[in-house]
């Protein structure tokens, strides 16, 4: 961030790069703060506040990208004891995250791939073409996953199995309800989640 200040009399421009200023600024704030006492707080509240004012300065004058502001401040909290990397880290890391944004990869993956056709056709010439079969099937599918894993990737892996299945039977306005087979992938995550008294509601 650059700011000119131009003094038009006698003929001077300043030149102000704030971008270059703002690591050394942004610890003299933080080293300031933590030099004021600040009465019925902690010292893990004291310096959070010091390390808030800390990256709004390095965010303001952009003194470092945006996102290695961000990875700095993760690191820099285990250092001044304001929490462990372990709880530091859980709002960057939740394994939940990571298992949902996997599940959804591995949809995109099923259906480019065809493996969606391929299992649709697979799954009805076993069990059977009519639409009791079909939703059945669905059913049966979507609780086994649900078993051992959480319901939204459950769906999301198994949407595409499912859009396929919804032409075959005839349908053509499935987004206007007109179609159970959305409806039993909810039923069937519900069934899979009590088979095992697993808590995959999620």
């Amino acid at each position: 961030m650059l700011i000119i200040i131009k003094k038009w009399k006698g003929g001077i421009n300043t030149e102000i790069n704030l971008q270059k200023l703002g690591i050394p600024l942004a610890i003299i704030i933080f080293v300031v703060v933590m030099l004021i006492p600040l009465p019925g707080l902690g010292y893990a509240g004291h310096a959070s506040i010091a390390l808030l004012l800390f990256a709004i300065v390095m965010w303001v004058t952009e003194a470092l990208h945006l996102a290695v502001t961000s990875l700095l401040l993760l690191f820099i909290q285990p250092v001044i004891g304001v929490a462990t990397f372990t709880n530091a880290v859980i709002g960057f890391a939740n394994p939940i995250i990571f298992l949902m944004i996997g599940g959804f990869i591995i949809a995109v993956a099923i259906r480019k791939s065809g493996l969606a056709a391929r299992l649709t056709f697979n799954m009805l010439s076993r069990f059977g073409t009519t639409p009791d079969r079909a939703i059945f099937v669905v059913v049966w599918s979507t609780g086994l996953l649900s078993a051992f894993i959480e319901n939204v990737v459950a769906y999301a892996m198994l949407l595409p199995i499912i859009k396929e299945i919804i032409p075959l039977m005839g349908v053509h306005d499935a987004e206007l309800g007109q179609s159970n087979l959305a409806k039993s992938l909810a039923l069937g995550g519900s069934y899979g989640s009590l088979g095992l008294h697993q808590p995959t509601l999620c």
